[in-house]
């Protein structure tokens, strides 16, 4: 919230956010547009007057120390904690969403304290507020109730973002045991963060920057005490790939299974050797050994090389698919 220098003077109460915490002050001396402050914390902090969150009409006696101050500012924060927790945001929401206007902070004040409200009440609807902003948004010193798509929106996303930083943790303490070894930890698939846990490694592993999982599998790791290049044995241990895992399919999402259809098919047309060469130009290489060169991004793996002894020399085969002769179109 902004608040005006003139609502302000040396004495004033005021409260700002620092790392998502609201901190209470207390203002020691205001020059050139700056508010030396005295916390909670016993703490100077200099702020610009934008950087505060609610200005009071409190006004504490800075000649009684240090001290004196810190202490009175705690019990200032304790009071209204006590109170924002017993502001029904939900409820407020209900009363007041089907207006959709701007509601301002004394207005909003009388609402939920009718009877005689003070600053520590007007605190404690802004800290009620600020803890819980699914559903009003700020602007200064007013508030605007979100509609109830905003609503289950903000709702669904800070679900996920619960649901994200529990997977990080448990998993991570889970990956962190039994990846010493400790044998009270069960890796088999039915184990529920298994399953949880080994689908978003073997994605991080497989897609790197490029899985929907990169962040959650190095929070994971992170959690556990693992480096990155430790995950494929560690992978291998839990059973999720093989000593010998050909990744490339993994990595390209390239079917290594088919159905029996596909695979009658595939048969009934590798036994049609009158077929294979229609001009006498081809001949049947299947036997030969072959490898590629490609590189990891190679999505058509389209050539090959051979070698083999020929007597004293060696006959250098290289190799080009032609797909399109025996797979048509469509």
């Amino acid at each position: 919230a902004v608040v005006k220098y003139a609502a302000m003077k040396i004495g004033s109460v005021v409260e700002y956010i620092d790392r998502q915490k609201i901190i209470c002050a207390v203002i020691l001396e205001i020059r050139n547009q700056r508010l030396f402050l005295y916390n909670e914390n016993r703490r100077e902090v200099t702020l610009s007057g934008n950087r505060l969150f609610h200005a009071s009409k409190t006004c504490l006696d800075t000649s009684m120390g240090r001290v004196g101050l810190a202490d009175t500012l705690k019990e200032i924060a304790r009071r209204r904690k006590v109170l924002s927790d017993s502001v029904a945001v939900k409820d407020l929401w209900e009363v007041l969403n089907s207006e959709q206007e701007w509601i301002d902070l004394p207005t909003m004040t009388g609402l939920c304290f009718p009877e005689n409200p003070a600053c520590d009440h007007e605190s404690a609807v802004v800290r009620a507020l600020f803890n819980n902003r699914e559903y009003f948004k700020f602007n200064q010193d007013q508030f605007y109730p979100n509609s109830q798509e905003q609503v289950m929106r903000r709702i669904t996303l800070e679900k996920e973002a619960e649901r994200r930083a529990w997977m990080i943790n448990e998993c991570g303490q889970w990956l962190k045991t039994a990846y010493r070894g400790d044998s009270t930890i069960q890796k088999d698939p039915g184990r529920d963060l298994y399953q949880a846990a080994v689908p978003i490694l073997k994605s991080l592993y497989i897609h790197g920057k490029e899985s929907s999982e990169y962040a959650m599998g190095r929070a994971i790791l992170a959690k556990a005490d693992i480096d990155p290049s430790a995950l494929l044995p560690i992978l291998i241990d839990l059973g999720a790939f093989d000593e010998n895992e050909n990744i490339d399919p993994h990595r390209l999402r390239t079917p290594i299974e088919f159905s029996k259809q596909e695979l009658a098919w595939a048969e009934e047309t590798s036994l049609r050797p009158s077929e294979f060469s229609d001009n006498g130009l081809r001949r049947d290489l299947t036997g030969l050994p072959v490898m590629t060169i490609d590189g990891q991004s190679t999505l058509d793996f389209d050539d090959a090389l051979s070698i083999e002894s020929a007597g004293t020399n060696y006959r250098l085969g290289i190799h080009i698919a032609d797909v399109s002769h025996f797979v048509k179109q469509d």
